[in-house]
């Protein structure tokens, strides 16, 4: 309702007579009880929300929270209703006095003053917290001083129990300069949020400023994540040393370095209030919190064209044919043949570790554009020489069968720096070329009208106008927006490291803070969510890529870069129809996009289009034929089909092309299990634990391989052995829990099985929020519940799988597992043929000790013998 047409009216017993004010959840009026004659607050729903019934369902579990709060700093909730138009209310009381939003705005407020007020917040958020119960939105707007000087905490809108399960819009929600880091991130809370944002009000109340504010939310995020404000002492000198500790301890941005309840706070703050001082719990805490990451990430004042015009006439001189004759003498059958390219790390003397990154990554991905013009070059995608940490030719040329590197250093000069690229070829170690640019940075047109024309008459370039376009599609015009673009992408390669992908994401809001309209920036943050996702197992950061890359192609819709950053978050959500138009669109924007083609089989193959998803993996292949990566799709494309014998040479070539890279040696090995070869398959699954020990996925998946021979074996202790180790390097790996809740209950530890079992219904159920129609999780589930005890669950799992068109043996195998742990023999046999007619080997069905009395079964028998096929199960 309008609150023209609210104000008067009449709603249940209340007569409403006046707006007070609206906030995310709602708009609050001043109304007449005429039941018990007494002023309330009634807070609706927005009409739009009310038709939706999850924001009701939110409204009422809000409302139901916040009632059960009985305390005096807590605002008191009468009654939940509900107009006759279908819009719910809560009435609560309705307090005379002014938030403190009001007072601050006056100036800063005596420190006494604050302190009694911190006190009565903290004990109204210790009677939240212990029934369970955080806040999470903190802030002066929503603390009320009524004219009795009491404190009372406005709006549990927010609040929700335990905080284990919130989505991203909730974790989001909150207002980002009283936001802790963990919230700002999107993690999982717990009380020491409020804790933090009680310590911003606060400081704020004693300095009359935030300590951490921006004219931008995303900037203002990046302060509370990275950057520290000076201590409130220093703003205003009437605040005691030991307040201002107290304070900035409620700021430590580690939470483990904070208050880890509201007890401890009040405490502090009592003995302040008493002058009693000399046990303040926060007495060490009195100077500058220190970040656990290694220090704020620092801006530079270095426009990113720099970096611009740098790649471009670097590219153009690897690029174009009539200079590189010039620049690679054809002294073999190589060099004249295609030219395989590493643009290694620069060495940094004196200047900012993430600006050299990112001057890195932006050379490599303008090569990597230049790719589509110039079939008889290929670069090595970033992430892989970052993630080996290859720095040098011979190892360049070891690992990545590169015949050239770039590489080069940065080094502080005077109000500027210089610049130093040189081309290697890796076969003699010997030099090609090498230039040095002495750069000044006072302006763009510094750089636009110095720098590019003399590295254009050094090496003797010409760019085309079709290169030209490809390489600025998409770049922004705003210098900071794409040094903060850069920056991104140089921590964003070293995903492994949560915490690089944090940084990564911060620095994409600054370029969009910067502009807006930056699609490319939009692009990178989809794929930094998905990797945080990838990361975490959390299906907040699904939600948080989706928007992203929604708005990278409203933005950018002609280009490759932002439909591939959308139609991976459809394909991670199991929507295949969408991301297969996503990737198509990306196709018409840049065929010869090796890795769209590559995403469009794996949608095929999850379509059942078989011939369809080989022909795309191979035309990925006919691109980059020296990337391991999209042989090893291929390979992973024939393992799921059951080909066995045929996934064996992709990746071998994954061997070839890469001999360092885990992920060969283990999916290599196999396809030698699967084969029944395990003399050959053993062998090639420590190598990949040897190769690169410190790549957590293939490793993790090498011991898990490791662990199911040792079943195999019997020999449960060594499993049990193995899998602890790949889930110590996989915490979030659903296989890894199940197999070692698996082998636990065979070695006979039920409680340690039980454990782990729960373990895998946490990750599950996490997961199936992404994708409801993830068939292997729906087999875990299935599995798990029944192992458990829960039948009716697991057969709730089981329809649901059912449902699905295509199921492979895997996940066949897995409903015969299922079936029989429930006792369901006859279904628990049909499954297994069906899983042996679509490429699962009898030794999977002879190994596991779930069949042991399965294989007793004379069905079982004639299965073996005939292929025969029992009835499926009603």
């Amino acid at each position: 309702c309008a609150a023209s047409r609210m104000v008067g009216s009449r709603i249940s017993h209340y007569r409403v007579a006046e707006k007070l004010g609206g906030g995310g959840m709602g708009v609050v009026y001043r109304a007449e009880d005429t039941k018990l004659l007494r002023t309330v607050a009634l807070k609706f729903l927005p009409v739009e929300w009310s038709r939706d019934e999850h924001a009701k369902r939110r409204f009422l579990r809000e409302a139901r929270l916040a009632s059960a709060l009985d305390h005096p700093n807590i605002c008191t909730i009468h009654e939940v209703g509900e107009t006759e138009e279908g819009q719910l209310f809560i009435a609560m009381s309705c307090y005379d006095g002014e938030t403190l939003k009001a007072r601050v705005a006056r100036g800063p407020v005596e420190p006494a003053a604050a302190i009694k007020y911190g006190i009565q917040i903290a004990r109204g958020l210790s009677k939240a917290h212990a029934d369970g119960i955080i806040h999470r939105d903190i802030k002066p707007a929503n603390v009320m001083v009524t004219s009795d000087d009491v404190v009372k905490i406005l709006d549990f809108g927010l609040a929700r129990p335990g905080a284990s399960d919130l989505t991203r819009t909730d974790a989001s929600m909150g207002t980002a300069a009283y936001m802790s880091p963990e919230q700002a991130r999107g993690e999982t809370l717990d009380q020491r949020t409020d804790l933090w944002s009680l310590g911003v009000v606060l400081y704020e109340l004693v300095t009359g400023k935030r300590p951490f504010k921006a004219e931008f939310e995303p900037a203002t995020l990046y302060a509370v994540i990275n950057e520290d404000p000076p201590l409130a002492s220093e703003r205003n000198p009437d605040v005691s040393a030991e307040l201002s500790a107290v304070i900035h301890k409620c700021l430590a941005k580690p939470v483990d370095d904070r208050y880890q309840s509201t007890a401890e706070l009040l405490e502090d703050l009592t003995q302040i209030e008493r002058g009693e001082t000399s046990e303040l719990s926060a007495s060490q805490s009195r100077g500058r919190n220190k970040r656990s990451s290694g220090g704020p990430l620092t801006r530079l004042p270095r426009p990113a064209l720099l970096a611009i015009a740098t790649l471009v006439l670097l590219v153009a001189a690897f690029t174009v044919p009539q200079i590189r004759g010039l620049v690679f003498p054809p002294a073999s059958s190589e060099a004249a043949g295609a030219m395989r390219l590493a643009v290694l790390p620069f060495n940094n003397i004196g200047a900012e570790q993430d600006f050299v990154d990112g001057l890195v990554y932006a050379i490599t991905s303008n090569l990597t554009t230049l790719e589509q013009f110039e079939g008889a070059l290929s670069v090595v995608p970033p992430q892989d020489v970052y993630s080996r940490d290859v720095t040098d030719s011979r190892t360049a040329r070891r690992q990545f069968s590169a015949s050239h590197v770039v590489q080069g250093s940065v080094r502080s000069s005077g109000d500027g720096f210089v610049l130093t690229v040189d081309l290697v070829d890796t076969r003699s170690g010997d030099l090609v070329e090498s230039t040095d640019l002495n750069l000044r940075t006072e302006s763009v047109a510094d750089l636009k009208d110095e720098v590019v024309p003399a590295l254009a008459l050094l090496l003797h370039i010409e760019i085309t106008p079709q290169t030209q376009d490809a390489l600025l599609a998409g770049q922004t015009t705003v210098p900071a927006a794409y040094d903060h673009f850069s920056r991104a992408h140089g921590y964003h390669q070293r995903f492994d490291d949560e915490s690089n992908i944090d940084a990564a994401l911060s620095l994409y809001s600054l370029a969009i803070k910067e502009d807006s309209s930056y699609a490319l920036a939009y692009a990178g943050r989809a794929d930094a969510y998905l990797r945080k996702f990838d990361a975490t197992r959390d299906s907040r950061f699904i939600t948080l890529a989706s928007e992203a890359g929604e708005r990278a192609v409203d933005l950018g819709e002609d280009l490759a870069a932002t439909q591939v950053a959308l139609g991976r978050t459809y394909y991670v959500r199991g929507d295949q129809s969408k991301a297969e138009l996503h990737y198509l669109r990306a196709l018409q924007a840049e065929p010869n996009n090796a890795e769209a083609h590559n995403l469009l089989g794996k949608v095929y193959y999850e379509q059942g289009r078989i011939e369809k998803a080989e022909e795309s993996l191979n035309a990925a292949i006919d691109i980059k034929p020296d990337y391991w990566f999209y042989h090893n799709e291929l390979g992973q494309f024939y393992h799921r089909l059951g080909r066995h014998q045929d996934a064996i040479e992709p990746f071998q070539n994954v061997i070839r092309l890469d001999p360092d890279q885990p992920w060969g040696y283990n999916n290599l090995g196999t396809q030698y299990y699967e084969l029944g070869d395990y003399d050959r398959a053993m062998p090639q699954y420590e190598m990949a634990t040897k190769v690169n020990p410190n790549s957590s996925r293939p490793v993790g998946m090498a011991l898990r391989n490791l662990g199911n021979y040792a079943v195999l074996q019997d020999d449960f202790e060594k499993a049990i052995s193995l899998y602890e180790r790949a889930v110590e390097r996989e915490p979030n790996n659903l296989d890894g829990c199940s197999y070692l809740a698996n082998a636990r209950f065979w070695s006979g530890d039920r409680d340690g099985a039980t454990e782990s079992w729960e373990r895998c219904l946490t990750l599950a159920r996490e997961q199936i929020k992404v994708n409801a129609s993830d068939p292997w999780v729906l087999g875990v589930l299935a599995s798990t519940h029944a192992a458990l005890g829960k039948p009716d669950s697991a057969r709730i799992a089981i329809d649901r799988l059912l449902q699905l068109e295509q199921l492979d043996g895997s996940q066949q195998l897995e409903l015969a597992t299922t079936f029989e742990i429930l006792g369901d023999r006859k279904s628990a046999l049909h499954y297994v043929a069906a899983a042996l007619r679509s490429g699962r080997q009898l030794m999977d069905v002879e190994a596991s000790p779930w069949f042991d009395e399965l294989r007793k079964d004379p069905g079982y028998a004639g299965n073996e013998q005939s292929g025969a096929d029992p009835a499926p199960p009603a």
